[in-house]
């Protein structure tokens, strides 16, 4: 991200020397399209991804019940008498919806659009998408149910998705000539102000592309000159800014070549293959294993590509224990469980265990529609073993928590960029205890011990692989 943003800076400096600051204003429209490769802050994607989701599939849910379609929509999780469809970031809009916005703003830098209408087709993009994919829900539903076809995967999954997309895209395109007369400017308008002031900021383009060789122009201003000037402060902001992200990038690579990522898919499949049912308890304090499996997803999967799942019971339910792995960065387990019909009662994060060692967890509450509660505990750790602190969900909290791990102050002060840099891969440790009630504060803090207990074992587990794991590597 730092190469990303130190390329669009530089960029725009260009542009700022070449042209000057009149012209480079014409260059606004495609140099903001580049932004859109910048991941936003605060985990912000994610959260729009998961509010797509949500919405998608309640809006489908309301279109089933229109054609009375017996269903239960639990969060994103689609549920028929005899199947279950999960709304995931395909089916929810997240990628037709960026790909959508980004064709659009590439047709309006190409096509010249006023601003209004653009900021028009834009809203129509958002608008399109949304329906091209509750369609899309709504056809995987009525062809399972009607003709038990299954259109959830694999390549019939595919084909709806492009053909709803193409339809959207249509839509779009539809949208722009409906714009385009409505905003259409007005001839012969020179006698009349508030036609002038119509051509002028409704109907003309505020950023125009015309002109930029423009010698012949009686506008001294806009005629390209060779003279050499002198650079303005904000040249100088622009070197400045530069220097930074350029001079922050080759210091991580150079200083720590070890954040290169082709050892860590080595990484968890070793991980993989050491750990196994025996890694847990049979029998702790009580809780008994069931049973023991493995989960593989997408690699883009929010759940992560792999989970080991240990299930226990007790006297007061039966648990779900599971290692879920790689995740890159920081991983909110709470948004994940919300997709699935449950709401936080209460969240509580806690920076040490209970014997004050420096292994921060996290404690969420749980209740849905129907009553039920649960407590869930989990924590991330990375590839070295160290904890690290899931996101609080607050800007200020975590704007400050990664300046401190930021490449140069991990650097300063010695520290491994590999265990508390922000773009590492996590692992994340969680067990789940659903009930019938809430549980009351002695039940809670067991279901605690018990969870640290079992995260501890797996650590010890986790940290002999990793460590058999270099030995192999450096032995000739």
């Amino acid at each position: 991200m730092l190469a990303a943003v130190s390329a669009l800076l530089t960029s725009g400096a260009w542009l700022l020397k070449a042209f000057g600051w009149r012209q480079a204003f014409a260059w606004l429209p495609p140099w903001m399209i580049l932004w859109i490769l910048i991941p936003p802050p605060n985990s912000l994607d994610i959260k729009s991804i998961n509010w797509l989701q949500r919405v998608t599939a309640s809006a489908a849910s309301l279109c089933l019940d229109v054609f009375d379609y017996d269903h239960l929509m639990t969060g994103v999780i689609l549920e028929l008498p005899n199947a279950k469809f999960f709304v995931d970031e395909a089916c929810s809009g997240v990628h037709s919806l960026l790909a959508l916005v980004a064709a659009t703003c590439l047709f309006i830098v190409w096509a010249k659009r006023p601003a209004i209408s653009a900021i028009g087709l834009l809203l129509a993009a958002v608008w399109w998408a949304g329906f091209g994919n509750i369609s899309r829900i709504v056809i995987i539903t009525v062809a399972y149910k009607q003709w038990d076809i299954d259109l959830a995967t694999g390549w019939a999954h595919d084909a709806v998705g492009l053909v709803t997309f193409a339809i959207s895209f249509g839509m779009l395109l539809a949208t722009d000539r409906l714009l385009f007369a409505i905003f259409a400017p007005v001839d012969d308008a020179d006698d009349n102000r508030i036609c002038r002031v119509w051509n002028r900021w409704i109907a003309g383009n505020w950023f125009p592309l015309d002109g930029l060789d423009a010698a012949d122009s009686n506008d001294p201003s806009l005629r390209r000159t060779r003279t050499p000037r002198k650079f303005p402060l904000t040249t100088w902001c622009f070197a400045f800014a530069v220097a930074i992200f350029g001079g922050l990038q080759f210091a991580v690579m150079a200083l720590h070549p070890e954040l290169d990522t082709g050892g860590h898919e080595k990484s968890y499949l070793a991980i993989y293959e050491q750990l196994d049912a025996e890694t847990l308890p049979d029998n702790a304090n009580n809780w008994k294993r069931l049973k023991y499996k493995v989960e593989h997803r997408d690699w883009d999967n929010t759940l992560g590509k792999c989970s080991q799942i240990w299930n226990y019971a007790s006297e007061k339910g039966q648990a779900h224990v599971a290692l879920d792995y790689p995740f890159v960065g920081d991983h909110d387990l709470s948004i994940c469980y919300s997709n699935h019909g449950w709401q936080v009662a209460r969240e509580t994060r806690y920076a040490t265990t209970p014997d004050g060692a420096d292994n921060p967890y996290v404690e969420v509450q749980l209740k849905n529609a129907t009553g039920d509660n649960a407590v869930l505990f989990y924590s991330l750790f990375d590839e070295q073993g160290h904890a690290m602190t899931p996101p609080t969900g607050q800007f200020w909290r975590d704007l400050i928590y990664r300046v401190e791990r930021s490449p140069l102050i991990t650097i300063a002060q010695n520290r491994g960029i590999v265990s508390r840099g922000r773009r590492v891969r996590s692992y994340q440790f969680q067990m789940f205890l659903p009930t019938d009630r809430a549980l009351p504060d002695e039940d809670r803090m067991e279901v605690r011990d018990q969870f640290l207990g079992y995260r501890a074992a797996v650590l010890r587990d986790f940290l002999s692989t990793r460590d058999s794991m270099n030995r192999v590597e450096v032995e000739p």
